[in-house]
C-alpha cells in the first residue's frame, strides 16, 4: 500500500497495469508522426456499449456528413455485431485495424475517459469530450480524497503518471458542457483551459425534441437510482411493500420499470427473482439505452443521478427518493449544487410516502 495526500491505496494492482503498458507508450508516441485525416473520426463510449452522447453524435455525424467517415470502437462483441448488423462502421478497439484508424483519425470523440476508444494510438488527434449526462454530482479533481471507495484517487496517480504514459492524461481538446453552471465547473474538475469548453448542450436530450412515440395505455414509472460503491446498498430496503406497489400500480394502470446503474448491473439477477411474481414490477437489462426508456417514461424516480437533469427537458414529473442523502454525500460523492432547490418538495426517504404520493396524484 501506498499513501497518495494522506489516503491508502492499493498499488499494486495500477503498477502492473502501468507495467503491462509500457511497450504501448512507445506505440503512442509513434502514433503521432502517422499524418491525420481530416475526414476520419472516431467514436466510443464507456463499458464498451453503444450509449450516451457519443451514441447520438456519432449517428448524426454517420446520417448527416457524408465527407466525414465516422467508426464506433468497442471490444464488446455483441456491441460489435450489432453494430455490424445495422452497418455502422465499427471496428474491434486494439484489432490492427482499431490501431491503424485511430491513428490517422484526426478526431477523437469521447462520453468520459480516453480509454473509451483506443487510448494508445491517437497522439496528435482533437480529443473531444462530451461527457455522460448533466451532472449534479462531483467529477475527477473536485472530488474530495477518500470518496467513492477512492476510484479517483487511483485515477489520480495515472494523472501524475501521465507525463511518462501519456495516455492516461485527462485533459482535452474539446468539452462540452449544457449550462452555463456546469460550463465553470468543467475546467477545475478536469484541470483544462476554460477556453477549451464550449456550451454546446448535449446531444441525448435531441431525442426529447427530434422524436416522439404513441400513446399508450399504461404509464411507465421509471426508477433510476445512481450508482453506490457501497455494495452492501439495497435499494428496495426503506419500507419497500412490493404487494402494496403492486395493487396501486394495478389501480392506476401504471408499470414500474426499474434499471440499475450499469456498475451495479450484476444485481439484475438478484432483484429479478425477488419481484419476479409481480406483472407490474419490471426490470430493464443493462444493455437497454436508458434514454429510449426515459423516452416512453411518464414519471421518473430518481436520486442524485444526471438523468434527473436530462429528463426535466420533457417537462415530465420527477420524484427524487434519496433516503441516504447524508451517508452519500460523505462517502460517496459530494453534490455539486443546493439538493434541497434542485428537489424542492418533491423528495422522499421512505417507499412507502413515495407510493402514497403516487397513488393520490
Amino acid at each position: 500500500y501506498i499513501s497518495v495526500t494522506g489516503v491508502q491505496t492499493c498499488a499494486l494492482p495500477i503498477f502492473i497495469k502501468i507495467f503491462l503498458t509500457l511497450p504501448l507508450s512507445l506505440v503512442y508516441f509513434l502514433s503521432g508522426f502517422i499524418p491525420k485525416n481530416n475526414e476520419i473520426w472516431v467514436f466510443g463510449s464507456y463499458h464498451n456499449k453503444f450509449q450516451d452522447n457519443t451514441k447520438y453524435f456519432f449517428k448524426y455525424i454517420t446520417n448527416n456528413r457524408e465527407n466525414i467517415k465516422a467508426f464506433w470502437l468497442t471490444s464488446d462483441n455483441k456491441t460489435y455485431h450489432m453494430l455490424k448488423e445495422q452497418g455502422y462502421n465499427v471496428l474491434k478497439k486494439y484489432s490492427l485495424q482499431g490501431f491503424r484508424v485511430s491513428a490517422r483519425a484526426k478526431v477523437i470523440v469521447i462520453a468520459s475517459y480516453r480509454k473509451n476508444v483506443n487510448p494508445f494510438a491517437i497522439r496528435n488527434a482533437f480529443v473531444v469530450n462530451l461527457y455522460h449526462g448533466t451532472f449534479l454530482k462531483t467529477i475527477d479533481f473536485d472530488t474530495p480524497p477518500g470518496f467513492n471507495n477512492n476510484s479517483y484517487q487511483r485515477r489520480r496517480i495515472l494523472y501524475k503518471l501521465s507525463p511518462l504514459f501519456p495516455f492516461y492524461k485527462l485533459s482535452y481538446d474539446m468539452v462540452t458542457a449544457s449550462s452555463e453552471l456546469h460550463k465553470k465547473i468543467f475546467p477545475q474538475a478536469f484541470r483544462i483551459d476554460p477556453a477549451k469548453v464550449f456550451l454546446t448542450g448535449v446531444p441525448v436530450n435531441d431525442i426529447f425534441i427530434n422524436r416522439s412515440v404513441s400513446p399508450h395505455e399504461n404509464k411507465v414509472i421509471l426508477y433510476l437510482p445512481t450508482f453506490r460503491a457501497n455494495k452492501q446498498f439495497d435499494y428496495f430496503s426503506y419500507n419497500f411493500d412490493a404487494e402494496r406497489w403492486q395493487r396501486m400500480l394495478e389501480e392506476k394502470q401504471y408499470y414500474l420499470v426499474i434499471k440499475l446503474h450499469p456498475n451495479r448491473g450484476y444485481e439484475d439477477n438478484h432483484y429479478l427473482s425477488k419481484f419476479a411474481r409481480y406483472s407490474r414490477i419490471k426490470f430493464s437489462t443493462v444493455d437497454e439505452d436508458v434514454y429510449d426508456l426515459l423516452l416512453k417514461t411518464d414519471l421518473l424516480i430518481s436520486d442524485y443521478s444526471s438523468v434527473a437533469n436530462d429528463f426535466s427537458v420533457t417537462k415530465k414529473p420527477i420524484l427524487f427518493f434519496a433516503p441516504d442523502y447524508e451517508q452519500y454525500i460523505s462517502e460517496e460523492r459530494p453534490i455539486c449544487f443546493n439538493y434541497q432547490e434542485v428537489t424542492g418538495d418533491n423528495r422522499f426517504d421512505d417507499w412507502e410516502e413515495l407510493r402514497r404520493f403516487i397513488k393520490s396524484s
